[in-house]
Protein backbone atom coordinates (compact mmCIF):
# COMPACT_ATOMS: atom_id res chain seq x y z
CA UNK A 1 0.00 0.00 0.00
CA UNK A 2 2.42 2.31 0.21
CA UNK A 3 4.44 1.69 -2.44
CA UNK A 4 1.13 2.08 -4.46
CA UNK A 5 0.39 5.16 -2.54
CA UNK A 6 4.21 7.07 -3.42
CA UNK A 7 3.53 5.96 -7.16
CA UNK A 8 0.18 7.45 -7.22
CA UNK A 9 1.66 11.16 -5.64
CA UNK A 10 4.34 10.67 -8.22
CA UNK A 11 1.56 10.21 -11.10
CA UNK A 12 -0.46 13.11 -9.85
CA UNK A 13 2.86 15.44 -9.39
CA UNK A 14 3.43 14.55 -12.97
CA UNK A 15 0.47 14.93 -14.35
CA UNK A 16 0.60 18.34 -12.78
CA UNK A 17 3.78 19.48 -13.96
CA UNK A 18 2.73 18.71 -17.45
CA UNK A 19 -0.48 21.03 -16.83
CA UNK A 20 1.52 24.05 -15.13
CA UNK A 21 3.97 23.47 -18.58
CA UNK A 22 1.18 23.85 -20.73
CA UNK A 23 -0.59 27.27 -18.85
CA UNK A 24 3.08 28.70 -19.23
CA UNK A 25 2.94 27.84 -22.87
CA UNK A 26 -0.55 29.08 -23.26
CA UNK A 27 0.58 31.98 -21.63
CA UNK A 28 3.15 32.94 -23.43
CA UNK A 29 1.38 32.81 -26.63
CA UNK A 30 -1.22 35.37 -25.48
CA UNK A 31 1.57 37.57 -24.69
CA UNK A 32 3.19 37.00 -27.98
CA UNK A 33 -0.23 37.90 -29.41
CA UNK A 34 -0.90 40.50 -27.09
CA UNK A 35 2.59 42.40 -28.35
CA UNK A 36 1.58 41.69 -32.32
CA UNK A 37 0.36 44.83 -34.28
CA UNK A 38 -3.17 44.58 -35.34
CA UNK A 39 -3.55 45.37 -38.72
CA UNK A 40 -4.30 48.45 -40.02
CA UNK A 41 -7.81 49.43 -41.54
CA UNK A 42 -6.88 50.50 -45.15
CA UNK A 43 -8.32 53.39 -45.91
CA UNK A 44 -11.05 53.95 -49.09
CA UNK A 45 -9.38 57.03 -50.73
CA UNK A 46 -8.48 58.05 -54.18
CA UNK A 47 -5.43 60.03 -54.03
CA UNK A 48 -3.63 61.36 -56.71
CA UNK A 49 -0.21 62.89 -56.80
CA UNK A 50 0.54 65.84 -58.86
CA UNK A 51 4.73 66.63 -59.59
CA UNK A 52 6.67 68.02 -61.60
CA UNK A 53 8.42 65.59 -64.19
CA UNK A 54 11.67 66.70 -63.11
CA UNK A 55 10.19 65.56 -59.48
CA UNK A 56 9.54 62.07 -60.31
CA UNK A 57 12.00 60.25 -57.45
CA UNK A 58 9.67 61.89 -54.43
CA UNK A 59 6.28 61.21 -56.00
CA UNK A 60 7.49 58.02 -56.07
CA UNK A 61 9.11 57.77 -52.13
CA UNK A 62 5.84 59.08 -51.10
CA UNK A 63 3.27 56.60 -53.43
CA UNK A 64 5.81 53.94 -51.76
CA UNK A 65 4.91 55.88 -48.18
CA UNK A 66 1.07 55.59 -48.16
CA UNK A 67 0.29 53.04 -50.74
CA UNK A 68 -0.05 50.42 -47.99
CA UNK A 69 -2.07 52.50 -46.06
CA UNK A 70 -4.61 52.89 -48.99
CA UNK A 71 -7.24 50.27 -50.29
CA UNK A 72 -7.12 51.66 -53.70
CA UNK A 73 -3.73 52.37 -56.11
CA UNK A 74 -2.27 56.13 -55.84
CA UNK A 75 -2.21 57.24 -59.16
CA UNK A 76 0.29 60.02 -60.37
CA UNK A 77 -0.14 63.12 -63.02
CA UNK A 78 3.02 65.06 -63.94
CA UNK A 79 1.83 66.68 -67.80
CA UNK A 80 -1.24 68.50 -67.67
CA UNK A 81 -3.51 66.61 -69.90
CA UNK A 82 -2.62 63.01 -68.38
CA UNK A 83 -3.37 64.69 -64.69
CA UNK A 84 -6.71 66.44 -65.75
CA UNK A 85 -8.15 63.46 -66.99
CA UNK A 86 -6.03 61.20 -63.25
CA UNK A 87 -7.94 63.57 -61.38
CA UNK A 88 -11.75 63.07 -62.60
CA UNK A 89 -11.08 59.67 -61.02
CA UNK A 90 -9.68 60.97 -57.72
CA UNK A 91 -10.95 62.35 -54.66
CA UNK A 92 -8.07 64.32 -53.12
CA UNK A 93 -5.04 65.82 -55.02
CA UNK A 94 -1.48 65.90 -53.04
CA UNK A 95 0.43 68.61 -55.05
CA UNK A 96 4.32 67.97 -54.52
CA UNK A 97 5.44 71.52 -54.25
CA UNK A 98 8.72 72.63 -55.57
CA UNK A 99 10.03 75.60 -57.81
CA UNK A 100 9.59 73.32 -60.49
CA UNK A 101 6.03 72.64 -59.77
CA UNK A 102 5.47 76.42 -59.34
CA UNK A 103 6.51 77.13 -62.52
CA UNK A 104 4.54 74.46 -63.87
CA UNK A 105 1.49 76.92 -63.76
CA UNK A 106 -0.35 74.77 -66.63
CA UNK A 107 0.00 71.50 -64.44
CA UNK A 108 -1.91 73.26 -61.21
CA UNK A 109 -4.65 74.28 -62.65
CA UNK A 110 -5.54 71.32 -64.91
CA UNK A 111 -5.90 69.60 -61.07
CA UNK A 112 -7.18 72.76 -59.43
CA UNK A 113 -10.17 73.07 -61.98
CA UNK A 114 -11.53 69.34 -61.41
CA UNK A 115 -10.46 69.45 -57.36
CA UNK A 116 -10.77 73.08 -56.22
CA UNK A 117 -11.09 71.83 -52.46
CA UNK A 118 -9.36 68.77 -52.62
CA UNK A 119 -6.04 70.40 -52.95
CA UNK A 120 -3.55 69.21 -50.48
CA UNK A 121 0.35 71.11 -50.30
CA UNK A 122 3.17 68.72 -49.96
CA UNK A 123 6.49 70.45 -49.97
CA UNK A 124 9.43 69.14 -50.94
CA UNK A 125 11.70 71.73 -51.62
CA UNK A 126 12.96 73.78 -48.49
CA UNK A 127 13.75 76.72 -50.60
CA UNK A 128 9.70 76.93 -50.91
CA UNK A 129 8.83 76.74 -47.07
CA UNK A 130 7.55 80.59 -46.75
CA UNK A 131 4.11 80.42 -48.41
CA UNK A 132 3.92 84.28 -48.82
CA UNK A 133 6.73 83.91 -51.06
CA UNK A 134 4.54 81.68 -53.86
CA UNK A 135 3.67 82.80 -57.07
CA UNK A 136 1.35 82.20 -59.96
CA UNK A 137 -1.29 79.16 -59.49
CA UNK A 138 0.30 77.68 -56.91
CA UNK A 139 -0.55 81.42 -54.70
CA UNK A 140 -3.78 81.73 -56.12
CA UNK A 141 -5.27 77.99 -55.58
CA UNK A 142 -3.13 77.14 -52.27
CA UNK A 143 -1.10 79.78 -50.69
CA UNK A 144 -3.22 80.07 -47.83
CA UNK A 145 -3.07 76.29 -46.78
CA UNK A 146 -1.16 74.70 -44.36
CA UNK A 147 1.19 72.51 -45.94
CA UNK A 148 2.60 68.86 -45.30
CA UNK A 149 6.78 68.69 -44.99
CA UNK A 150 8.32 65.58 -46.97
CA UNK A 151 11.42 66.84 -47.18
CA UNK A 152 12.46 64.00 -45.48
CA UNK A 153 10.49 61.19 -45.83
CA UNK A 154 9.76 59.83 -42.64
CA UNK A 155 6.87 57.68 -41.43
CA UNK A 156 5.66 60.62 -39.01
CA UNK A 157 5.27 62.41 -42.59
CA UNK A 158 3.44 59.68 -44.24
CA UNK A 159 1.23 59.75 -41.42
CA UNK A 160 0.43 63.50 -41.65
CA UNK A 161 0.09 63.56 -45.24
CA UNK A 162 -2.24 60.43 -44.86
CA UNK A 163 -4.30 62.54 -42.15
CA UNK A 164 -4.59 65.55 -44.28
CA UNK A 165 -5.70 63.93 -47.29
CA UNK A 166 -8.60 62.49 -45.72
CA UNK A 167 -9.32 65.97 -43.87
CA UNK A 168 -9.83 67.22 -47.41
CA UNK A 169 -11.87 64.72 -48.67
CA UNK A 170 -14.30 65.73 -45.83
CA UNK A 171 -14.17 69.68 -46.83
CA UNK A 172 -14.59 68.27 -50.55
CA UNK A 173 -17.88 66.09 -49.71
CA UNK A 174 -21.09 68.44 -50.55
CA UNK A 175 -19.28 70.95 -52.31
CA UNK A 176 -17.90 69.99 -55.91
CA UNK A 177 -16.52 72.83 -57.76
CA UNK A 178 -16.91 75.09 -55.41
CA UNK A 179 -13.90 76.78 -52.93
CA UNK A 180 -14.89 78.97 -49.99
CA UNK A 181 -13.91 82.46 -49.78
CA UNK A 182 -14.08 86.34 -48.96
CA UNK A 183 -15.18 88.95 -51.34
CA UNK A 184 -14.82 92.29 -51.09
CA UNK A 185 -15.68 94.84 -54.24
CA UNK A 186 -14.38 98.12 -54.26
CA UNK A 187 -16.54 100.79 -56.47
CA UNK A 188 -16.91 103.97 -57.07
CA UNK A 189 -20.57 105.42 -56.89
CA UNK A 190 -21.44 106.33 -60.61
CA UNK A 191 -24.39 108.57 -61.69
CA UNK A 192 -27.47 108.00 -59.69
CA UNK A 193 -25.50 105.73 -57.80
CA UNK A 194 -25.69 103.09 -61.01
CA UNK A 195 -22.58 101.54 -60.42
CA UNK A 196 -23.16 100.91 -56.95
CA UNK A 197 -26.34 99.14 -57.38
CA UNK A 198 -24.34 96.96 -60.16
CA UNK A 199 -22.07 95.94 -57.40
CA UNK A 200 -24.88 95.21 -55.44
Amino acid sequence: RVGGAHAEVGGNEAAQAEAERQAVAVGQAEAETDHLEVPEVLCDLSVLIVHDPADETVAEQLVDAIQPRLSLPVRTGSHVAEAELEAKNAEVALLLVSKKLEDNWELIEAVAKVLPNSLVPILIDEGMANTKDWMGALAWYISDDLFINFCKPTKDAADWVMSEAVAAKGRAVGAPGRRSFHAFLSHEWGKDKWVHKMAI
